[in-house]
């Protein structure tokens, strides 16, 4: 049995980089994983090439009108066609994590003993917006228009 989480963390510092994290986690046996990265840049009507390395790998459109993104990750990663994938197993307390977003600094990857952080940081941001919400669940009013 395995557990997907996916968010968008917010930012406090206003440096964070727009990024899409994804956590599975096995919760008991093991489970077999296969991961496929495939950005389509300008709904799929630019190119794009990617470089990987190890555990991380950048797309870089054909068009210089679209920045670059890259995909981080835990597990090793390798090139199939244009795109990043990974074939791996976890076992129960064990987990992989992808952040997927802009391109950092060279050398700078995102901290992923922080992910958990992170994911705790945005869920009490969204409670406290949701707890200031004047919204009040009512009956919406219909009406039927023969013609």
């Amino acid at each position: 049995m395995a557990e997907l989480t996916d968010y968008m963390p917010i930012g406090t510092d206003g440096e964070q980089p727009n990024e899409i994290i994804r956590t599975v986690a096995v919760v008991r046996g093991e489970v077999d994983f296969k991961m496929r990265c495939q950005p389509r840049f300008n709904y799929a009507m630019c190119g794009h090439s990617v470089n990987i390395e190890d555990r991380y790998a950048i797309f870089s459109p054909a068009s210089d009108d679209f920045p670059p993104l890259a995909l981080y990750s835990t597990v090793v990663l390798r090139q199939e066609s244009a795109d990043a994938i990974s074939d791996f197993r976890l076992r129960a307390g064990e987990r992989a994590t992808f952040v997927f977003g802009g391109v950092r600094v060279q050398g700078e990857q995102p901290e992923m003993e922080f992910v958990e952080q992170r994911f705790h940081e945005t869920a009490r941001f969204w409670k406290e917006w949701i707890a200031k919400s004047k919204y009040k669940a009512g009956g919406a009013k219909w009406s039927t228009v023969r013609l």
